[in-house]
């Protein structure tokens, strides 16, 4: 489907062309009528030449015969001028100096025509030679009158002969008068003819940019949907932003006119839109302003708040360095204590071992006691037997069996004494044994609690220049919601300036 503008430069161009075609035939048609008016004025000028010649004529037959009747010498003079004139040697009335041959040359006269003028002309200058013999038959006679030379040259003048001739002068230029009536009315129906064929072309024309003229009115009318006029107030009333026009929804679908009710609508829709958005704008731009300032305020909050655990968090670096230290001191210090009660532990087995030795040399000091302690009773026996003699060796014997007694007492004691320090190693060795596990789990979770502390001293000096990096944020932020509280503020500005903008339209 062709676009309006399509259509319009498609008729623009017809147009174009049909008015062009127009103004070419209004020249051929002007053309021709000039060539009518040529031929008209061609078959005037050769009217006026034709009767120049016959005018001519008669001038030179009335100055020749009143020459010849009164023999005065002026007729003759009027006749030479007349003749001078006619053969272009002398001025003509226009002014020209033309001879008369050459103005029927000019007149573009056809052979026929052309052949009848040099007849008749020969036939005028036939009769200039009768005519010139008269007026030397008067010359010879001089002023004298009735003399027979004057008698012949009226006779000349006046004859039969004379008169002949200037009748056939006469029919002659009649011929040629009827020659060129017959060509110029040839030539003028035949321009007529094409005059009018031209006549019916623009004509044609004419009515068909006419009809194309009111088919393409009606088209536009179709296309616009009403009238100019209409669309016109329609389109101003929008350009003031009058949207409260009430327009015709029912008019021709794909129509200007429809189109324009549509934009009306969206124009009214959006305009709405704006005015709404510019309403929520303004509020969201109030909640803006205030959610900044708390924000703000809560930055500032946060910014001390980030500074004080900044300030606790260094002191627990602190403190955790020194724990750091502390778990190290405890790691050597527990290293050591391991490696003391595992020497410790030794020297108890050892003492177990001596324990053991020491019974074995205590039951053999037993042994030795009972044995002694026997030897004393067998002395003591033998000594009794002896009487007064082994007195002395009775009380050796006593003494001796007292030792081994007292041997015996101290053994046993050391006996009891070494079991209850065994028992006692044993029970350390046990505690003890108890003791280096728990020493080992000790040392290692002090490794890992040095570990630990480690970790958390790099772990809170991250978490330090997070905290300072959040204090960065915080004071950005800070800035941040100020520029937010301002823009917020801008918002409102701008979406005050929105309204009073589309308050322009009228809905």
């Amino acid at each position: 489907m062709l676009k309006i503008r399509t259509k319009f430069q498609l008729f623009y161009g017809i147009i174009i062309f049909m008015l062009s075609l127009l103004c070419v035939l209004s020249f051929l048609m002007i053309y021709n009528h000039k060539k009518i008016k040529n031929s008209y004025t061609k078959r005037y000028k050769s009217l006026l030449t034709a009767n120049e010649l016959r005018q001519s004529s008669e001038y030179l037959t009335r100055y020749a015969r009143l020459y010849v009747v009164n023999k005065d010498v002026k007729w003759k003079k009027k006749y030479q001028e007349v003749l001078d004139v006619r053969n272009g040697k002398k001025q003509r009335a226009d002014g020209r100096i033309i001879s008369l041959e050459n103005i029927m040359h000019e007149l573009d006269f056809s052979e026929t025509e052309f052949s009848k003028l040099r007849e008749a002309e020969a036939k005028s200058n036939s009769l200039a030679e009768i005519e010139k013999q008269a007026f030397e038959l008067i010359e010879k006679d001089g002023l004298k009158h009735n003399t027979k030379n004057t008698q012949k040259a009226i006779e000349l003048m006046f004859g039969k002969n004379y008169q002949t001739h200037k009748t056939d002068i006469m029919l002659t230029i009649d011929e040629f008068l009827s020659l060129l009536d017959g060509r110029t009315l040839e030539e003028v129906d035949l321009q007529s003819a094409i005059s009018k064929k031209i006549l019916y072309v623009i004509i044609f024309t004419i009515i068909f940019i006419v009809i194309s003229y009111f088919i393409i009115i009606r088209k536009t009318i179709e296309k616009l949907g009403g009238e100019l006029s209409e669309l016109s107030n329609i389109a101003k009333n929008i350009s003031r932003g009058n949207l409260s026009v009430n327009l015709d929804p029912n008019r021709k679908q794909n129509s200007i006119y429809a189109y324009m009710y549509l934009m009306q609508k969206q124009l009214k829709s959006v305009v709405t839109s704006i005015f709404e958005g510019a309403n929520n704008i303004t509020s969201a731009s109030i909640q803006v302003n205030v959610g900044s300032q708390r924000l703000s305020q809560g930055a500032s909050e946060q910014a001390l708040s980030t500074q004080e655990i900044s300030s606790t968090m260094k002191q627990m670096k602190a403190n955790i360095s020194q724990n750091t230290d502390n778990a190290k001191s405890s790691e050597e210090f527990a290293l050591k204590s391991q490696e003391g009660i595992s020497d410790v532990k030794e020297k108890v087995e050892q003492a177990t071992k001596a324990h053991a030795l020491i019974n074995e040399k205590i039951t053999i000091i037993n042994d030795i006691a009972f044995q002694t302690n026997i030897l004393a009773l067998n002395a003591a026996v033998e000594a009794a037997r002896a009487g007064e003699h082994g007195k002395g060796f009775s009380v050796v014997a006593g003494e001796v069996h007292k030792l081994a007694e007292r041997s015996k007492l101290a053994a046993d004691e050391i006996v009891k004494l070494s079991h209850n320090a065994k028992e006692l190693s044993d029970k350390a060795g046990e505690s003890l044994s108890l003791i280096i596990p728990a020493i080992d789990k000790m040392v290692h979770l002090i490794k890992e609690i040095s570990i630990a502390s480690i970790e958390q001293n790099v772990g809170t000096g991250l978490i330090n220049d997070e905290i300072q990096q959040l204090n960065q944020v915080a004071q950005q932020n800070a800035a941040t919601s100020e520029d937010l509280s301002a823009g917020a503020e801008d918002m409102t500005a701008q979406a005050e300036q929105l309204k009073k903008s589309v308050s322009y339209f009228k809905l």
